[in-house]
Formats: structure tokens, C-alpha cells, sequence
């Protein structure tokens, strides 16, 4: 084998005519040359040195600053890349920033603290909302008795379906208010044609006439009074005549309409009544 020194490769011929010793010397000198480069371990050019493999004339291996300057590149390119924030749950850190999307965006754009303070700013606070513009709600049903919000349309539909029904409890306790001069509603009333087939002209809560012969009708209630205690009020087209009260109950009430001068039983074509509770 050759030694480890650097040498410059190149082989030796044989010289022609030269004895067999000499061939034989030069051969083997040669073939330990080739076993030398080609076996990547010694220091012999061009044995993969950079630089000395050529094909044509040019280099195939980079030099020595070839490689350092790759290496530097690397370096960089690696120091650049931890500088970067993975796409996957990235773990970001300083002041980041990103373009502010336009106010109701609904997408998956990154919100900015920007977006979010302006879309802040346009909900209402759960404590004492001070709201603007047309407020609006879910309209609850009818009768309900909660905390929700009554709408308009509650409201109105409240008042048609309770306050706006005469048998309704909120006008009954509303009419029957007690304290200083208290109302008390009138329960019933009619207007009737008491000569020959009795008519009824207008009512409340009346609903029929019952003729019980000259002058003596009874007022028969639609819906009947919780007791007898009422007061009932009648009046007649005469002034010569007189209607008295003969009977009350909790669905009717009688009248008799007399005249006066001859205290006999007559019929009128006006009587009126009224029931007061």
C-alpha cells in the first residue's frame, strides 16, 4: 500500500523493453495507486477531494466555501423558519395583527381586537339596557303571567282578549274599586216595547222579556247576579205612570208599570231597567 502522505495521482508505465522486474514493480505500484483512490480513505488526489472530480474539465463537488456558504444558507433558512408560526394551533407570541373585518362579518376571518370592540359596542348590556331604535321580542301568548317582555302585540292582544270582554276580572275589579268614591258597573240593562208582543230594542246581559200580563214583565238575566242583593232601577214613557220592582233574583227581576191616578196595571211602549252591584 502507498503511504498516507497527499500525493498527486497519476500511474507509471511500463517502459517497453524494460525487464519483468520492472514491469512487475510498476504494475503493482500502479494497482495500489487505484486501490488507494478508489478505496475513499486515503489522502491521495483526486480521492473525492473537492474540487479535483471533474467531468469535462468541470468540478462535480463543491469546495470547501462552497459548502460552508450552503451551510450558512441552511442556517439562515432554519433560524427563518423558527421564526414562523405553525398552521396547525399555532402558538403566537408578541403583538400579533391582522387585517379588521368589516362590522357583522360572520366568517372565518381572524377578529381582530379592532372587530370585536365595534361589534361589542352594538349589544346591549344585560343590566339596564338602554336601548334605541325599534326594539323587538318574541310576543308571548295570551294570558301569560311572567317576567318576559310584553310586546305590542301582547298587549293589544291582552286588552281585545280580557280588558275588551265585559265578563273580563281586570274591568271587574277596575269598575268594583274600593276606597274614596268607588264605581261599581252597571251589570245589566234593556230597553224594551212592553205593548202587545213584548220587544227588546237594546240590552246588556238581558236576554229575554217575559209577559206576565198587563204591565208585568220579568227581565230575564243572560248571565245571573252572585246573589238577590242588587239594586235594580226602572223607568216608563209616562209621567202619569209609575214602574215598580215586584221580584229580585239571581237571574231575573220583575217590573209593573201602573197608572198612577187609577193605581191599575198598564202597559208601556218605553220601559227601561238598569241593575247596578
Amino acid at each position: 500500500m502507498a503511504d498516507t502522505t497527499t500525493t498527486t495521482f497519476g500511474l507509471t508505465k511500463p517502459e517497453v523493453g524494460a525487464s519483468e522486474d520492472t514491469w512487475g514493480t510498476k504494475i503493482n505500484t500502479n494497482l495500489d495507486s487505484l486501490d488507494d483512490l478508489l478505496d475513499g480513505t486515503t489522502a491521495i488526489k483526486p480521492n473525492l477531494s473537492e474540487g479535483l472530480w471533474k467531468v469535462g474539465g468541470t468540478a462535480i463537488l463543491p469546495t470547501a466555501a462552497e459548502l460552508n456558504f450552503v451551510d450558512g444558507v441552511t442556517s439562515a433558512i432554519q433560524t427563518q423558519l423558527n421564526a414562523k408560526a405553525a398552521l396547525a394551533s399555532p402558538a403566537l407570541t408578541g403583538t400579533p395583527t391582522a387585517p379588521t373585518a368589516t362590522a357583522a362579518t360572520n366568517t372565518t376571518q381572524l377578529a381582530t381586537t379592532a372587530f370585536v370592540t365595534t361589534a361589542d359596542n352594538l349589544k346591549a348590556n344585560l343590566a339596564s339596557p338602554a336601548l334605541t331604535g325599534t326594539p323587538t321580542a318574541p310576543t308571548a301568548a295570551v294570558t301569560t303571567d311572567t317576567t318576559q317582555i310584553a310586546t305590542t302585540a301582547f298587549v293589544n292582544a291582552e286588552i281585545s282578549g280580557d280588558v275588551g270582554v265585559a265578563n273580563s276580572s281586570l274591568v271587574k275589579t277596575a269598575l268594583n274599586a274600593s276606597g274614596s268614591a268607588p264605581i261599581y258597573a252597571n251589570r245589566a240593562w234593556v230597553n224594551f216595547n212592553g205593548t202587545g208582543t213584548v220587544a227588546i230594542r237594546a240590552s246588556g246581559n238581558v236576554t229575554s222579556i217575559t209577559d206576565n200580563g198587563t204591565g208585568d214583565y220579568t227581565i230575564n238575566l243572560t248571565t245571573a247576579m252572585a246573589d238577590a242583593n242588587y239594586s235594580a232601577i226602572a223607568t216608563c214613557d209616562s209621567v202619569s205612570s209609575t214602574p215598580n220592582l215586584t221580584t229580585l233574583a239571581t237571574s231575573s227581576f220583575g217590573i209593573n208599570t201602573r197608572y198612577a191616578a187609577s193605581n191599575l196595571s198598564q202597559d208601556k211602549t218605553i220601559v227601561t231597567a238598569a241593575v247596578f252591584r
